[in-house]
């Protein structure tokens, strides 16, 4: 009577290992997308920074150095907005993913939040019957 309760509870933990698995999984592929996206990123930034310097050690004239700021800030306002359109849609394919996986884990939770509800009300049927019989044959 009191180990059927342990029994559903180890049941349920049974069919939660799958859906937990599965989310560890796609979380790790996640955060190792995110730290190679950086990483390519930060090689970006440096090769970007090492040309601009180049740039700027060939500068003879101070005309030359107002250009050469110009283009600079304007290569930094397109570069940034191309890394947060990159950053938008990494996080946009993340967030789908994290949906379709809570919609799946959500399925199996229901599932076995069914089944043990069914199993409980079923041992209840039985516990019940068995109190009522042994009621009658007392009252006998």
């Amino acid at each position: 009577m009191f180990t059927e309760g342990f029994e559903q509870l180890f049941k349920t933990s049974k069919h939660l290992s799958n859906p937990l698995s599965e989310w560890n999984k796609t979380c790790t592929d996640m955060c190792r997308r995110i730290a190679q996206k950086n990483v390519e990123l930060v090689g970006e930034n440096v090769s970007h920074f090492s040309e601009q310097m180049k740039k700027l050690s060939t500068i003879r004239k101070p005309e030359e150095l107002l250009i050469w700021q110009k283009e600079a800030v304007e290569e930094q306002l397109t570069t940034n907005m191309k890394y947060a359109q990159e950053l938008i849609q990494a996080s946009m394919a993340n967030v789908e993913e994290l949906v379709s996986l809570f919609q799946h884990i959500y399925g199996t939770l229901n599932e076995s939040a069914l089944n043990a509800a069914k199993t409980a009300s079923k041992s209840a049927e039985k516990t019940g019957k068995k109190a009522a019989e042994r009621a009658d044959e007392l009252l006998k």
